[in-house]
């Protein structure tokens, strides 16, 4: 379990004052509710410089797919598109029309795991998902009803499963293209953001298995595996 942060009730009335629709809602009248709202998730060190969840965020088990979330949004949806981005200006002739809310938004009022799970996780930055990728070892798998999940192996032998949630939260998409948000915007283009891509595309009798950090549209549907801030103790 994530061991509690001391100074967390002047952190979130600061960051309800911030966002005051995010009060509206989410529901959240007081400090007090919100502290009662948190939800606990298990860590695991497997060998990396943060300690990483065990489940995605909003899911209960391993390979639960949990929440969909465009990036910077703190609330699932039913479509994933541009028309349907808080964060876009909707100047439709203009591509990069979007709100400027940080190069990085991990542990800010625009993560969705401090909202969740409170203030001592957060969502993971593109150098989290750089070690995830170079440090640790892949092995595909099939899981139940044939649905095809990653356990990755850490350096110390611990492991995480990652479950191919499928993109923007379509059928049509699992167990085929899979998108995993980092807090960490392109410095291309504010429209952009990183993620981690994980694609198992069959074609003429050859299966292409790709896992890789990529730009995508932050209007996108992707899911989250939350990281332990630095500091806190895997209990």
């Amino acid at each position: 379990k994530i061991q509690p942060l001391g100074s967390r009730r002047e952190i979130v009335e600061r960051l309800l004052v911030l966002l005051e629709y995010m009060r509206r809602t989410l529901s959240i009248e007081s400090v007090d509710s919100y502290l009662e709202n948190i939800e606990e998730m298990d860590f695991i060190d497997i060998g990396l410089s943060s300690k990483w969840a065990k489940y995605n965020c909003g899911a209960h088990s391993e390979l639960e797919y949990g929440n969909c979330f465009s990036w910077g949004e703190i609330l699932t949806k039913e479509k994933y598109s541009r028309k349907f981005y808080t964060l876009s200006k909707k100047n439709w002739w203009k591509a990069d029309e979007y709100y400027d809310i940080g190069n990085e938004i991990c542990a800010t009022p625009y993560d969705p795991v401090v909202w969740k799970y409170g203030l001592d996780c957060k969502m993971p930055s593109k150098l989290d998902f750089s070690e995830l990728l170079f440090k640790c070892k892949w092995e595909f798998h099939y899981g139940n009803k044939m649905k095809p999940f990653y356990k990755i192996i850490g350096p110390n032998g611990n492991c995480i499963f990652l479950p191919f949630a499928p993109l923007d939260n379509r059928k049509f998409f699992e167990g085929v293209l899979s998108l995993y948000w980092c807090g960490t915007v392109s410095p291309k283009s504010n429209s952009l953001a990183y993620g981690l891509l994980l694609s198992d595309i069959s074609e003429y009798n050859h299966i292409t298995r790709v896992f890789e950090i990529r730009e995508r549209r932050r209007y996108e549907g992707g899911y989250i595996r939350p990281v332990l801030r630095n500091g806190m103790k895997v209990m």
